[in-house]
């Protein structure tokens, strides 16, 4: 069996979709989101039979992403052109999740899996 602990934060950023289609035309320039992140990471093996000690602490894990996405990106965020697809790619990546959600605001997104 495998655990992931789940978290979840929202970065204010900005980001644009330069080769956006015309009839997307306001999605070419730089604009502004609250980006819904869901990072799902996994723990060692065997560490749900333990249920009073975990690995990694999800709150310091949390701490952890958010000053790595702010020292990489800046406060606000400046994602430049990547999509949230590549914005969740990126997190996958350096964090070695199973999968991360970044949707913008409440109503879209994308998952990608590690």
């Amino acid at each position: 069996m495998r655990t992931d602990l789940v978290i979840g934060f929202t970065v204010d950023g900005f980001h644009c979709w330069p080769d956006a289609p015309d009839k997307y035309i306001e999605f070419k320039n730089r604009h502004r989101h609250l980006f819904k992140i869901t990072c799902f990471v996994p723990t060692s093996e065997g560490e749900y039979n333990n249920p009073t000690r975990r690995e990694i602490e999800f709150w310091e894990h949390t701490r952890t992403i958010q000053e790595w996405i702010k020292t990489r990106f800046g406060s606000p965020a400046e994602f430049s052109s990547l999509s949230c697809e590549g914005i969740a790619d990126t997190l996958v990546r350096a964090f070695h999740c199973t999968k991360v959600f970044v949707g913008e605001e409440d109503n879209l997104g994308a998952i990608v899996y590690g």
